[in-house]
């Protein structure tokens, strides 16, 4: 009987014993790549541009481009993009009456030693930016960087200056001590510029 209950046992134990052996397992790691689109306009500097006429001869000649008058500004993007800009007014207008044309103010758009703004006609000729030094005006509402054949890159890539004038020979109004149509009372004149980056 002992031999019988001892068997029994063994075999009992050999069962478990077959049963503890390691098998094979495998667990899941979910995983995934995002990529967000990366639309960035960043000014630089010139972000406030202001034309001070304290003289008869700003007021006949105008105040040319200087570096005070350049506004400095980056895209990043992973997208290809378009560079619209305008005013929040149809003219310069002062505080206590009185307007200004905004076509008073000239502008030229450079590629700031980024490279992409005249690569395949980034910049938007039909508003006279280009290469040469044609001379745009400020307006209302306008391109100022078009697509061309692509303009997706970085901030070192796309890098612009405009170059602001007021009251010159590149702009179409005038003040009437320059012969022009303009005759703007004493005064500050202002109007808000906007830069509106457009994904493609």
């Amino acid at each position: 009987m002992k031999k019988l209950l001892l068997g029994f046992i063994s075999l009992i134990l050999v069962g478990q014993v077959g049963f503890s052996q390691p098998v094979s397992d495998q667990a899941v790691i979910p995983m995934a790549i995002t990529v967000n689109s990366i639309l960035r306009l960043n000014i630089v500097s010139g972000g406030n541009i202001e034309f001070v006429f304290n003289s008869i001869n700003d007021v006949s000649s105008g105040i040319a481009n200087a570096t005070a008058y350049d506004t400095r500004f980056t895209v990043a993007s992973t997208t290809n993009w378009t560079l619209n800009f305008g005013t929040d007014l149809g003219a310069f207008t002062a505080t206590g009456g009185g307007t200004i044309p905004l076509d008073m103010v000239a502008l030229i758009l450079a590629d700031d030693a980024g490279g992409n703004c005249f690569i395949g006609g980034r910049c938007d000729n039909t508003v006279a930016y280009s290469p040469g030094g044609g001379i745009g005006v400020l307006v209302n509402s306008g391109t100022l960087i078009s697509n061309g054949t692509g303009n997706v890159g970085n901030s070192t890539v796309n890098a612009f200056v405009i170059n602001w004038e007021c009251n010159t020979a590149n702009a179409t109004s005038r003040f009437t001590a320059a012969g022009g149509t303009v005759n703007a009372a004493p005064g500050r004149y202002s109007a808000n510029v906007f830069l509106s980056l457009v994904a493609l």
